[in-house]
Order: C-alpha cells, then sequence, then structure tokens
C-alpha cells in the first residue's frame, strides 16, 4: 500500500493516509475475499499487529468496529480484550493518544494544532448512543478511566508540554457538550485545573492562553445554562487552595483578579435559591439512594459504573463521601442566596 509508505516518509502526511485508508474498509465487505483483504491491511497499515501511533490505532478500531468476526486475537496478539480500548491495553493506548514514544522518538517528530482524527471515533464509541451495545458486549474500559489516564495524568500531567496541553485543552471543550453534575469531578480534576491556572490569562496573547481562556469561556457557558452543573463547577472551584488564572489588570491599576472568582460571579449570578434546594435535594439522594440518583442523572457518558445501576461498595463510598463534601461547599460559600428553607 502506497498510503502507509507515504505515511511512514512523511511524518505530516500519515494522519491523512491513514484517514484515507480508513474510508476504504467499509468498502471490503462487498468483496468476496473480503477476509483476505483484512489480513493484507493488518500485516502492511498496522504492521502486523504492532500498533504505534494513532493513525495505527484509529484504522484498527475502525477494522474491529465493521468486521467483529475476524479473529483479532490472532491479528493483534499484542492487545488483550474484546475491544481494543480495554481497560487491560490502557498503558499501551495512553502514549499513544498522547503521541510520545520513549522508543522512537521520530514516530512523533511533527505536530498538529487539531486533535487526531482518532478522538472522533472515541467520542462516538462513548457517546453515540446507537453504539450502547457495542459498549455493553465489547466492553471497552469506562470512559473516566480513559480520560483520567489520557487527559489528566497525561496531556495535563507532569512535564507535559504546551502542545500536548494544548491538545488537552481541545479535548475540554471537545467533552463540554456532554458534561452533566456527575462529570464534573472528571473534567475539575487536579491537573486540569492546575493548567487552568498556569494558562488562562486575560491579558495572555499566546495561542495556549486563548485556547485555554476560550475553553473556561465555553465552561462557564455551560454552567450558566445547567445550574446543576454550574454548582457542582462551583463547588470543585471554591476547593481550589490558589486562584485559577491571575491575570494582571492593564493600565498600571495593579490589580489581579482571579479567574476562579470571575467564574464564581458569573455562575452564582444565575442561581436562585430553588436551584440550589434542588442541587441539595440531589446531593441527598445520592447519599440516601445512590442507585437510583445514578439512573436518573443526565449524564451523557455511557459505559460508565454509575450508569450501568450496579455500583460496587467502594463506587457507593466514593460517591456520598463526593456528595457530602459538595454540601459542605455551598453551606460555607456566603456569596449564594441563602433562604431560611435552605
Amino acid at each position: 500500500m502506497e498510503l502507509t509508505a507515504v505515511g511512514a516518509k512523511k511524518s505530516y502526511l500519515r494522519e491523512i493516509a491513514y484517514v484515507t485508508l480508513t474510508s476504504m474498509v467499509p468498502m471490503l465487505g462487498s468483496f468476496s475475499f473480503v477476509e483476505e483483504l483484512i489480513t493484507m491491511f493488518v500485516a502492511v497499515a498496522l504492521d502486523n499487529g504492532v500498533i504505534e501511533t494513532p493513525d495505527e490505532l484509529y484504522l484498527a478500531m475502525c477494522l474491529r468496529r465493521k468486521y467483529p468476526w475476524y479473529d483479532w486475537a490472532k491479528a493483534l496478539p499484542h492487545w488483550h480484550g474484546k475491544h481494543i480500548l480495554s481497560e487491560k491495553n490502557v498503558r499501551k493506548v495512553v502514549p499513544i493518544l498522547c503521541e510520545v514514544s520513549e522508543e522512537n522518538k521520530s514516530l512523533f517528530s511533527s505536530w498538529h494544532p487539531q486533535l487526531h482524527t482518532v478522538w472522533n471515533e472515541i467520542f462516538d464509541l462513548y457517546f453515540n448512543k446507537q453504539r450502547e451495545y457495542e459498549l455493553e458486549t465489547m466492553e471497552p474500559m469506562h470512559f473516566d478511566l480513559l480520560w483520567d489516564a489520557v487527559v489528566e495524568r497525561g496531556l495535563f500531567g507532569s512535564g507535559s508540554t504546551q502542545f500536548r496541553r494544548y491538545w488537552g485543552f481541545l479535548l475540554l471543550e471537545r467533552l463540554l457538550p456532554y458534561l452533566s453534575e456527575d462529570t464534573v469531578p472528571a473534567l475539575m480534576s487536579p491537573n486540569i485545573v492546575r493548567a487552568l491556572s498556569d494558562n488562562v490569562s486575560l491579558n495572555k496573547k499566546s495561542l495556549l492562553a486563548k485556547v485555554s481562556m476560550r475553553t473556561a469561556e465555553s465552561l462557564i457557558g455551560v454552567c450558566e445554562g445547567n445550574t446543576k452543573v454550574g454548582l457542582a463547577v462551583l463547588t470543585h472551584l471554591l476547593n481550589q487552595k490558589s486562584g485559577i488564572g491571575q491575570a494582571s489588570g492593564s493600565g498600571g491599576s495593579g490589580k489581579q483578579m482571579s479567574l476562579r472568582t470571575m467564574m464564581a460571579n458569573r455562575i452564582v449570578a444565575k442561581l436562585d435559591s430553588q436551584a440550589i434546594i434542588g442541587y441539595v435535594a440531589y446531593l441527598q439522594e445520592m447519599i440516601l439512594t445512590p442507585q437510583k440518583a445514578a439512573k436518573q442523572s443526565s449524564s451523557g457518558v455511557a459505559g460508565r459504573t454509575l450508569d450501568k445501576g450496579n455500583m460496587s461498595a467502594k463506587a457507593v463510598d466514593k460517591q456520598r463521601i463526593w456528595a457530602v463534601d459538595q454540601m459542605v461547599r455551598v453551606a460555607r460559600f456566603a456569596q449564594l442566596p441563602i433562604t431560611d428553607e435552605l
């Protein structure tokens, strides 16, 4: 396949070469010798199952989804489980999606400002309701596990480059349409909040500062439109020891404004006492009847433990602790409109 040769010689052309190959995947089934064609794809385009790049991962995911009957255990001997994103493969998936390689640094010698195409397939897998059956039968890792491993501890991890943090912010923006109160803890995790603190500035004009500020504005927009999400984000912001994003004022005023304060003020402006009472009632339900709260959750994240109605004792305890912590933070925040009923 000449396309794989082009991608091997010119790293900046590798993604488009593999996207072109992947677009051919549905057509393989129209040939009587489809199995031989898949074998050829695996041998040439996937280097006999040695998957090292997002391009190869994208092609492999699409091939396995389209032709599940093929002997993938034999074709991809180094990848375990029913799905290539199985929890058993998380250590292989992380460096691929973070685009790092200690063994072969030339694999990722060029940087691209857009998210890799493989993320389209990943988000479609977890958020497309028409693929719920695939999640139940093929058992890929839960989305929050993938997010923690790749985004929180990978793209936003200690020592991560500005280029990978940039991808991290793009993924944050990508997740926002699916954000709900029970996905906020993943979004507002320590490394992500620290990245906002380090990069969001109202005065900086760097590309990273611009995308991080855009992400923060998008997050505020979601919070303003969804009370439960807004309160969950607000209480997480209140738990941060330092302000998120110190930005120096212009014109010699010498004043500094914390993005945390800006976000908190804008979220609070959209809240009334009834909204807060509703949120506290939701937290109470999480403590008293966690299974019921999980089922009623509006989360769009498929494959999460909370959505399956069979939460482990550890997951229940973790959720109850989080709910109590949220209540304490709400009670301590003086700017909220508190009434006698609340």
